[in-house]
């Protein structure tokens, strides 16, 4: 610890043992009656909604991919009236509409792990500030206890920044949990956009390539059909 934080240990401390009924500890309390501030952008964003919105429209956006219609439209007829072509150009924009959403994916989870982090800054600020305000609390309590004679208008108003602080302590109790549950929530979807997004996305997104700009035709049950499938499916199990 260094010299500066023992000086301010100490001068708490000195503050703690003096505590009683009377202006300068009314003065005092006020001033302890101090709160952690929230990171600002927990204010004004939901992560663990926004993933779970963006997720839920990776999934629609994977099942709308209609690999029935694409293998149906190779055949010799539709290669004579161009249909194969469109088809293949169809799948090809869905495949990169794919691309682009998992992007957004990717750059949402950024920013929930940057709001993670942030919020696990503020959790430790709030551990460190609930041991002062309990000291402050049973020394003020103590100091009630041992001035049973104390001026009623004194004291009526050091309880009463006694009651803001013992308020505030109870409030960071809430806090901590919330923030605690948040941090569980965000780290699992975190998680899983992080599974997604890497290999099996590079997989799927390799594979449905290799068949929207293949040269020759591709059938149903074939190598680069039967391959893609798998990715496919591989990707929307994570995703769920």
């Amino acid at each position: 610890m260094n010299s500066a934080a023992k000086e301010q240990n100490l001068s708490t401390e000195r503050k703690r043992r003096e505590i009683a009924i009377d202006e300068a500890s009314i003065e005092f309390l006020g001033r302890a009656a101090r709160s952690v501030p929230m990171p600002e952008d927990s204010l004004t964003q939901s992560p663990v909604r926004d993933l779970t919105s963006a997720i839920h429209d990776l999934v629609n956006k994977l099942r709308d991919l209609n690999l029935e219609r694409l293998f149906r439209s190779q055949g010799p007829l539709s290669q004579l009236t161009g249909a194969d072509i469109e088809a293949k150009m169809r799948f090809d924009l869905d495949v990169r509409q794919v691309s682009a959403d998992v992007r957004e994916l990717q750059a949402k989870a950024f920013q929930a792990n940057r709001l993670r982090n942030d919020l696990r800054q503020t959790l430790e600020a709030i551990k460190g500030e609930q041991g002062r305000l309990r000291r402050i609390i049973g020394a003020s309590r103590r100091a009630i206890d041992a001035d049973p004679g104390a001026d009623p208008f004194l004291l009526e108003r050091f309880q009463r920044r006694l009651a803001n602080l013992q308020t505030l302590e109870a409030s960071n109790e809430v806090t901590s949990a919330q923030i605690a549950l948040a941090d569980v929530n965000m780290t699992a979807l975190i998680d899983r956009v992080t599974d997604v997004t890497t290999t099996l996305f590079s997989l799927w997104q390799r594979d449905a390539l290799a068949v929207a700009q293949s040269a020759k035709s591709v059938k149903k049950g074939s190598p680069l059909a039967s391959a893609f499938v798998r990715s496919h499916d591989e990707l929307l199990a994570k995703l769920f």
